[in-house]
């Protein structure tokens, strides 16, 4: 079984397709979802309780956000997979990447396997500008503000 685990916060917007989406993307696969709201102050909650009684998933809740390392960590004491992965709720990950994913684990034999946006099909943008363009930001909160 392959447990995939969803953090999110806020994510009203998103968080059904990324369901149907990772649902459509792994037909073929043993899958539980584990989706961790992270004390959402918008209607996440009501579109996981919908979700949650259809039987498409297991909701864990955090009365106030915690962060994304908190969910996670949340979520992988409720899991039961052999095999979990972390699909975020906005879309950041593109779902239909996972059966490729997980080829490296299943057939290549992968303990572990890791993504990168800089990586792969369609990525014409270099990485370098927003590397530097982080960097350029990071600095202009160091310059003292002067009012």
């Amino acid at each position: 079984m392959i447990s995939i685990i969803v953090p999110v916060y806020n994510e009203e917007a998103t968080i059904e397709e990324v369901i149907n989406r990772l649902r459509t993307s792994l037909p073929s696969y043993d899958k539980e979802f584990v989706v961790v709201d992270d004390g959402s102050r918008d209607r996440t909650a009501i579109i996981l309780d919908t979700l949650s009684y259809l039987g498409r998933v297991r909701v864990i809740r955090h009365e106030r956000n915690r962060g994304k390392g908190e969910s996670i960590k949340s979520a992988l004491r409720e899991i039961r997979g052999e095999i979990t992965v972390i699909q975020d709720g906005d879309l950041e990950y593109d779902p239909s990447d996972l059966p490729l994913l997980l080829v490296e684990i299943t057939e290549k034999g992968g303990k572990a396997v890791y993504g990168s946006r800089n990586l792969g099909k369609g990525n014409n943008v270099g990485y370098r500008p927003f590397l530097w363009g982080g960097k350029f930001l990071s600095f202009l909160k160091l310059i003292p503000r002067i009012t």
